[in-house]
Order: C-alpha cells, then sequence, then structure tokens
C-alpha cells in the first residue's frame, strides 16, 4: 500500500510541479529491515503501473471534484453554502465605501 500511495503522490507531484520530472528511482525497505529489498530505477510513463495509476488517480479526481456540490452563494443550499459569517470573527463587509482618512494638519 506504502507504494501505491508514493507513486500517486510523485504522480501528482509530476503534474503540478514543473520543477520535478521523470524518470524517477524508488528504493523499498520492508518493515523492520535496515536493507533496501526492491529499487525500480528509471520510472516514467512508460512503466505499466506507474501509467496505469497516473490514468486512474486522474480519472478518480475528476469524479470526485464532479461530486462535490457547487458553492452557494445565496445560501438556498445550506449545506453547501459559502457566504455564511465564520463563528469566530463573523461576517466581514466587502461593499462598504473606504473612510476617508484626515490629512494630518500642523
Amino acid at each position: 500500500m506504502a507504494t501505491k500511495c508514493v507513486l500517486i503522490s510523485m504522480g501528482s507531484t509530476l503534474k503540478s510541479n514543473i520543477s520535478v520530472g521523470a524518470p524517477l528511482d524508488m528504493v523499498i525497505y520492508e518493515k523492520d529491515a535496515l536493507k533496501a529489498s526492491k529499487l525500480v530505477t528509471l520510472l516514467d510513463e512508460e512503466n505499466p503501473y506507474f501509467a496505469m495509476i497516473h490514468r486512474l488517480w486522474g480519472e478518480k479526481l475528476r469524479e470526485a471534484f464532479n461530486s462535490i456540490a457547487e458553492p452557494s452563494w445565496s445560501g438556498a443550499n445550506k449545506s453547501a453554502a459559502i457566504s455564511m459569517p465564520a463563528k469566530k470573527m463573523g461576517g466581514v463587509p466587502i461593499n462598504r465605501p473606504p473612510v476617508a482618512k484626515q490629512a494630518n494638519r500642523r
């Protein structure tokens, strides 16, 4: 399971961070072992498992994104209301005209 998590994370990093690129090297340490038991070098989009992870993760992420309701600005949908005041801070006015500053006169 850890290998799958690492590959999903690295696939996302490759997509979102231009300074990170393939190929990747991966070393696996088994539980309670002090030496590497597996080594994968030059891991890139040509690797069947990595390509499958990359494709499925993108599909599942889009499905999850599309399943989440759009925010309700009017408050009509209470479970998706986004314009409600925060409990600690309260509402923040955004349409109030700025207060003119008085010039310092000496």
